[in-house]
């Protein structure tokens, strides 16, 4: 695990309006600082264990759940892949931009 696992990156919470393109610059920055963004990508390094892919699949979904507000967070609470939760986001708000 990398040692910036553990830092914490405070971005805004996406509360749906025009800033959409804003947030999803330091969301994926924050992913990516995170060793997370593979998981939206889906491309995993081979070595990666299945149990290790698993818990940053799911990390990745926490993060996204974590930083959009309660309206927003309706929007994709079904969704159980951090990757189609991400591609939902962009096609309900990347039409604002």
């Amino acid at each position: 695990m990398s040692p910036l696992s553990s830092t914490k990156y405070e971005i805004e919470r996406f509360d749906g309006g025009s800033n959409f393109s804003l947030w999803k610059i330091r969301m994926r920055s924050s992913l990516v600082l995170q060793w997370l963004w593979k998981v939206i990508e889906e491309d995993f390094p081979k070595e990666l264990k299945e149990l290790e892919q698993a818990d940053i699949k799911e990390r990745a979904l926490s993060a996204i759940y974590m930083r959009v507000i309660d309206n927003v967070l309706r929007g994709i609470a079904e969704e159980r892949s951090a990757a189609v939760a991400w591609k939902k986001l962009e096609d309900l708000y990347s039409k604002n931009l």
